[in-house]
């Protein structure tokens, strides 16, 4: 029997349950006519704290000089807007603005080591974000839209911040009084019914002399489907079918706190708290089907319940000729897991199962300091920095008896302890070598101790130099060009010390207490071109060489770990346009369009032959059409999106993931809806479904097959609701 790549299955949804979701979208659209416009929202030009490369409160572009087209205003090398630019999205935070810069696209939490210099292309009033793990997004969504003055993008390299390069957003906002926004979001999915998911509450206001922040929040997820699985020999013959059915869900609620305060003296406070939970459960359930017969069930199952604690602050005064800062950061993380399998036979025989459980403790605590001053057209940086990490781990299997108990059995080193002692120094230097040239140069080292105890503990140093140089280019007013050479250290995994059991592929990872950080070179070109009031277009070229990658390599005649591979190449090239579409007759209209090529090499531990990184993502493209309807409250839109990976490789076992279509949504708003804006979005329209297929080895991949697993999970189609307004 030869299978396709893709298996089909036809889905429907119920006549009642459509019923409901057009029932519900009606509503939202019928109530809409009965509300008033939105209320205008008053904008304080109180004075902003500011660097000493970053404008002053005097400075800001008065808003009667713009309009509402999203036209930037140049002044000084800054793209300026002004949050009157932003009223026809209806704001309810400072993200919602942001979210819709032409061209700019806020960047992740940076994984790298430590503190180190900045990563997230934010300022908050010419500052960067105090803490490790506080995530760009959710401190601009605490900041009201109506405390909001301006938005500037800025070259990073221009600023004297070490690490920063490229479109950074600097956001210009007044302290105003207590507010607070909120969103809540929902849907409706087949076979599940409705559902709460995300939901979040901000306030923000002066409090001891400073400016207080408080959220609480909870990042949810509620996910599956259902699906088939064909299993088949090395020739295609079919071996047995699977019904599939899997209900995933998780929820992350946390609750935050930050801190500012500036004295009359200049110095700066800042302090910065959370504590979160994590719960996650995993459940699936399949029926194996042999000969149009049931001939059994399998119940893979898993879940953790995390909780984790975060404090981190800071504190900015002048020392001598320039300024010095001090930051604390500490991290705990408690989270015990577990990974099941059963299979129940429909005959006589014996149910079997197995159980994984670990127990694991992780905690991060870090000392720095940084020394900047500028000396004429010279802006210079000194940093040091501690850092004390640890991960305790303790693993435990238990495998069923016929008695239906559940044992459990030996595992060889099931405790182990990883902790690692590390000091970096760095220095950075900003300087204009022409009006239209800067020049950025961060040049750091770090020496590491890591030990461990437990699978053949040892205790290993090592010593790692890295830097970053950048040329920021101002070929004309409307263009810029990053020139950019960085030297990097890559993070461990200390989880990758620690043998571990997958009880449902029944494949393990031994101990590897020899893995080092990896390394690698990394160059960069990143261009940025205005087009006028059509919009922007971003393009940027990487080529990275690193050397320790990690990747499975065998351990022993017939085990393996992650462990490092001597070298590995990546090329990709990235592409973003932002379209305002009002010149070409779309009153109103935007469109975004991002996509990403990527390419990797490196050689098998196993076969020796050339491949791609496993798992490393290969093409990706988005694009999203958003149209303001003129002079109404209403506005729509519609996006689609795709993504293509590289196989998955152990050394007995690959997996190649893909989608069937691209994940396309539609979506309705009206901005105020007794007072509040609301979203109702028609989600996966293209039936979009994840599929796999898994070859799996009789011993090792340089042996002969054992058999071919071909399935697909089907989500169907769904509704979302998104909520959310100020107070």
């Amino acid at each position: 029997m030869s299978l396709p790549e893709y298996i089909p299955m036809n889905f429907v949804l119920t006549a009642p349950k459509l019923r409901r979701m057009l029932i519900c979208s009606a509503a939202i659209i019928a109530l809409s006519h009965f509300t008033a416009p939105a209320m205008a929202q008053e904008q304080t030009k109180n004075s902003a704290n500011a660097d000493n490369n970053q404008p002053a409160a005097s400075n800001l572009v008065k808003s009667t000089n713009i309009n509402n087209n999203l036209q930037p205003i140049k002044e000084n090398g800054r793209d300026i807007y002004t949050a009157e630019q932003f009223t026809r999205f209806a704001p309810q935070n400072a993200l919602d603005m942001a979210d819709q810069i032409p061209g700019f696209s806020i960047k992740d939490i940076s994984n790298e080591r430590g503190l180190g210099s900045a990563s997230q292309n934010v300022l908050i009033n010419g500052k960067r974000i105090s803490g490790k793990s506080t995530d760009a997004r959710s401190i601009l969504s605490q900041i009201p839209a109506k405390n909001v003055i301006q938005l500037e993008i800025i070259e990073g390299s221009t600023l004297n911040i070490g690490g920063l390069s490229g479109q950074v957003l600097n956001l210009i906002s007044a302290e105003g009084q207590w507010s607070g926004t909120f969103d809540w979001q929902g849907q409706i999915r087949p076979h599940r019914g409705f559902m709460w998911r995300d939901a979040e509450v901000n306030i923000t206001g002066p409090a001891l002399g400073g400016k207080l922040a408080l959220g609480i929040n909870n990042e949810a997820g509620r996910r599956g489907g259902v699906g088939q699985e064909i299993v088949t020999d090395a020739n295609d013959n079919l071996i047995l079918f699977r019904d599939r059915a899997t209900n995933n869900r998780f929820d992350n609620p946390q609750i935050s706190m930050t801190f500012n305060r500036e004295a009359g003296n200049g110095n700066i406070f800042n302090l910065n708290a959370s504590y979160a939970r994590f719960f996650f459960r995993r459940n699936q359930s399949a029926t194996l089907i042999d000969n149009n017969q049931i001939v059994g069930e399998e119940f893979p199952r898993g879940g953790e319940d995390e909780w984790n604690s975060e404090i981190s602050t800071d504190y900015e005064f002048s020392l001598g000729k320039g300024t010095l800062k001090l930051i604390g950061y500490y991290r705990f993380e408690h989270s015990p897991s577990f990974s099941s399998f059963e299979t129940r036979f429909s005959d006589m025989r014996p149910a079997r199962g197995s159980r994984f459980e670990r127990d694991m403790d992780e905690s991060e605590r870090i000392i720095r300091a940084e020394y900047r001053w500028n000396k004429g057209p010279n802006n210079w940086q000194f940093a040091g920095e501690y850092a004390h990490n640890f991960l305790d781990s303790k693993s435990r299997l238990f495998t069923l008896q016929p008695n239906g108990q559940y044992i459990g059995q030996m595992l060889p080193h099931p405790n182990s302890r990883v902790e690692e002692n590390r000091f970096n120094a760095s220095v950075n230097f900003n300087r204009a070598l022409h009006p239209k040239l800067n020049l950025q140069v961060n040049l750091a080292g770090e020496f590491s101790e890591i030990s461990q105890e437990g699978a053949g503990g040892l205790t290993r140093q090592f010593w790692r130099p890295k830097g970053k140089i950048t040329l920021a280019y101002k070929y004309s007013p409307s263009t810029d060009i990053n020139f950019i050479a960085e030297r990097k250290v890559g993070q461990l995994d200390f989880g990758d010390f620690i043998s571990s059991v997958d009880v449902q592929q029944n494949n393990n990872n031994a101990a590897n207490p020899d893995l080092v950080p990896p390394q690698s070179w990394l160059f960069t070109i990143d261009a940025n071109q205005s087009l006028g009031k059509l919009g922007s277009l971003n393009i940027n070229f990487n080529a990275e060489k690193i050397s320790d990658i990690v990747d499975q390599i065998p351990i022993g005649p017939n085990g393996e770990a992650p462990g490092n591979l001597p070298r590995a190449t990546q090329y990709w090239m990235g592409g973003k346009a932002s379209l305002l579409l009002d010149q070409l007759g779309v009153r109103g209209g935007k469109l975004d369009l991002n996509i990403l090529l990527q390419n990797s090499r490196l050689r098998d531990p196993l076969l020796g032959n050339i491949r791609q990184i496993s798992g490393n993502t290969q093409t990706h493209w988005f694009v999203e059409f958003r149209q303001d309807i003129p002079n109404s409250d209403w506005a729509w839109g519609a996006s689609g999106e795709l993504q293509k990976t590289a196989p998955y490789y152990r050394l007995n076992y690959t997996n190649k993931d893909y989608y069937s279509d691209p994940f396309l949504r539609a979506y309705i708003e009206h901005k105020d809806i007794l007072g509040l804006k609301i979203r109702a979005s028609l989600m996966n329209i293209a039936n979009q479904k994840e599929a796999y297929r898994e070859t799996f080895y009789l011993a090792r991949r340089d042996g002969p097959i054992g058999r071919f697993e071909n399935g697909f999970n089907k989500v169907g189609l769904f509704y979302r609701f998104d909520i959310s307004g100020t107070f």
